[in-house]
């Protein structure tokens, strides 16, 4: 297993392993979704199988799978390395310091995206991505035997930071399981933080938002971490991102009112990309650059 990084060439299938539904971009742009019929497991056997059907059914067989790795088998952060022109064996320095943060204690892919220098003078700072093989194959393993091969297994940070395209854009994910915020430039990630506090789920997002006590409480939540946020980038990189947050996942379009006026305060502009099918659209991206991406999305609850 090899994490990747890099958007490959070809007609693609994007899949994202969401909490509630899995979501699937086509090699044409299509756009589907899977209501789980098993959340205890990342993919069980019988949710592979069936995930193995849809791809038959939709004629997608055959085509490069590109998977959005689970957000709770990828860790990442940021690390200070010593310059490779030194001599240090950089790349061991670096998975001793991921075995020590994230405490894996078998083997594991790890992939360093290069970060601009801050302050601290001779290191060279790195975004570190890991994912250990365990938790990978538990992953990978019931898609093989389904009859699905894989062909890149990429970290959500990564794709999304290519699907924001150029400047120093911001994107907030807001799932069931899972939220994180992304930080890009020109393509590149820069920075990620794991939200696991402000889930769809948690917020009360499943439903309006009408109390207008619980509408305040949500619109300084959304506010302190985009503050946060936005003070750490300009202390860390001197930079600010454009004026405009990218708010993608499942819980996009519930949130996008009480999002909007957290933004505001910062004059900033709010803009849902792709809702619920952002990473699997991520994951397909630069597969086929002319693919209609706004592609009416199918929902199937049973296949």
């Amino acid at each position: 297993m090899r994490l990747s990084t890099r958007a490959s060439a070809g007609r693609c299938v994007g899949i994202d392993l969401g909490t509630a539904r899995i979501k699937l971009c086509g090699p044409r742009g299509e756009r589907l979704s899977l209501t789980r019929i098993d959340r205890e497991a990342l993919i069980s056997e019988a949710e592979a199988t069936r995930l193995a059907r849809v791809l038959e059914r939709r004629g997608w067989r055959g085509h490069p799978v590109r998977l959005i790795a689970p957000q709770g088998i990828v860790r990442a952060a940021e690390l200070s390395l010593p310059p490779r022109s030194s001599g240090a064996p950089v790349d061991e320095i670096a998975r001793q310091e991921c075995r020590r943060l994230f405490g894996l204690d078998g083997g594991f892919e790890l992939s360093l995206v290069p970060l601009p220098a801050g302050r601290e003078t001779g290191v060279e700072p790195a975004l570190a991505i890991a994912c250990g093989h365990d938790a990978a194959e538990g992953v990978l393993a019931p898609l093989e035997r389904a009859g699905i091969e894989v062909t890149a297994f990429e970290p959500a940070v990564t794709a999304l930071s290519r699907a924001a395209g150029s400047g120093a854009v911001l994107t907030l994910d807001l799932g069931a399981g899972s939220s994180m915020i992304v930080t890009s430039v020109d393509g590149e990630a820069r920075y990620q933080r794991e939200l696991p506090d402000l889930t769809g789920p948690l917020l009360g997002l499943d439903r309006p938002v009408t109390n207008a006590a619980r509408r305040e409480a949500l619109r300084e939540r959304f506010a302190d971490e985009l503050d946060r946020t936005v003070r750490y980038l300009a202390q860390r990189f001197s930079f600010s991102p454009s004026r405009s947050l990218r708010l993608i996942g499942g819980y996009a379009e519930c949130a996008e009112p009480v999002v909007g006026e957290a933004t505001s305060e910062l004059g900033w502009s709010v803009s849902i990309d792709a809702g619920e099918y952002a990473l699997a659209a991520a994951a397909a991206l630069d597969a086929a650059p002319d693919a209609p991406m706004l592609a009416d999305p199918v929902r199937e609850v049973a296949a």
